[in-house]
């Protein structure tokens, strides 16, 4: 037992009165390639990372929850009402409901626990502090109420299915699937019912580098319905030429039918498009460069990803906010601390938060320096890759 496990059984004593039943962790993520491709069932590459979350909980038998957490604060849910409350959208008892009532209709018994949680993963920066989350109150449902019996892959989809008919955030599968699973994977989501998901034996620091998020400061909190543009403007493209999602459609037609897509769709929808294409190939040659340990190839595909995010997919700038470019301004110095060297792009979501860099690890302490004097002390996170997903603690 590690002190974080001590000082968090300790709390949950003090807050319930009771002895815990179980701990469980859950990672957060970081993705490498395949920005915004996930919800077109897309491919992409990302890696859980070593910054988690931990609950300690011990199941009641009563239809609720008490959740008491240094990060959410402390809420109770009902769970005599599973039905979504659009005054819940973009809330914590959001998705917990939403959990329970994907676990209800997949004919599991839900019913109660209590619950100490803790976390090391920023909130609100792109890290999955919401998918982290929503796998592990999908993890102790399993645990008290399916004997364990749901996959880490269901588990994923509970937590997306909250997170889309809930929260309010029409998300892809992508962050829960690593935050179940952990490691590094290359995952294919062409194939609804069941998405390919393979594990990459890869580290930057086997290549004398080390991979790290710099955290501007900006928050995703209030930026759902720009990641919500991303998908429907997508989409609509995808509608135009006949089909549901865009991995469904041939690029030749898209680019044969332009002009009509600009009538019906506008110019940035053709360019979020044009950006699912490449980088949903991207994804692909990124996975094959992992394997191989093409480290040269994995670098030039990291930086290509990032242009064509910044382009393209338009997802660094704040929209109504001139002022404020924390993420183009973060990627504009780190290319200049850098100079040739490495890779950094957009990081996840967009449009705030973080960023990604792959550094050379002669470069690290200059590197880190300069982005924590410009965005503040410890803004600069180095990472480790977690290769396990969510996993029992005690």
């Amino acid at each position: 037992m590690n002190n974080r496990n001590d000082q968090a059984i300790a709390s949950f004593k003090n807050k319930f009165n009771l002895v815990p039943g179980v701990g469980l962790t859950v990672p957060g993520r970081v993705e490498l390639c395949g920005n915004h491709t996930d919800h077109q069932r897309g491919c992409v590459v990302a890696a859980a990372i070593h910054m988690d979350m931990l609950a300690v909980a011990q199941k009641t038998f009563e239809p609720n929850i008490h959740i008491l957490s240094d990060h959410f604060g402390e809420f109770y849910i009902d769970l005599h009402h599973l039905d979504p409350n659009p005054e819940e959208f973009n809330t914590t008892v959001g998705l917990i409901r939403g959990i329970a009532r994907w676990m209800s209709d997949a004919g599991y018994p839900v019913s109660g626990f209590c619950c100490y949680i803790t976390s090391d993963i920023p909130s609100g920066v792109g890290l999955s502090s919401s998918a982290a989350f929503g796998v592990l109150i999908a993890g102790l449902f399993n645990f008290f109420y399916a004997q364990g019996k749901i996959s880490l892959y269901n588990l994923a989809l509970a937590a997306q299915y909250a997170e889309n008919f809930y929260f309010g955030k029409p998300c892809g599968l992508m962050d829960q699937l690593i935050c179940s699973t952990g490691g590094i994977c290359a995952i294919d989501f062409a194939d609804t019912t069941q998405r390919k998901v393979n594990k990459i034996a890869c580290d930057c620091a086997e290549c004398s580098h080390s991979l790290c998020i710099v955290n501007t400061d900006g928050n995703h909190i209030h930026l759902t319905q720009e990641y919500a543009s991303i998908t429907q403007e997508i989409k609509s493209i995808a509608v135009s030429l006949g089909q549901q999602y865009l991995r469904e459609c041939d690029s030749k037609q898209f680019y044969a039918t332009l002009s009509s897509l600009r009538s019906s769709s506008g110019d940035r929808a053709i360019l979020r498009a044009m950006h699912f294409f490449q980088e949903n190939q991207r994804a692909i040659l990124l996975s094959e460069a992992m394997k191989k340990k093409d480290f040269c190839a994995f670098l030039r595909i990291i930086r290509e990803s990032g242009d064509s995010s910044y382009k393209y997919l338009q997802n660094v700038l704040r929209p109504n906010s001139s002022m404020d470019q924390s993420i183009a301004l973060a990627l504009a110095y780190s290319e200049y601390l850098l100079a040739g060297e490495g890779a950094v792009r957009v990081h996840g979501g967009g449009f705030a938060g973080t960023i990604l860099a792959i550094i050379p690890e002669h470069m690290v302490k200059k590197y880190s320096s300069g982005m924590d004097a410009l965005f503040g002390k410890g803004s600069t996170l180095l990472l480790q890759v977690r290769s396990n997903g969510i996993q029992r603690e005690f």
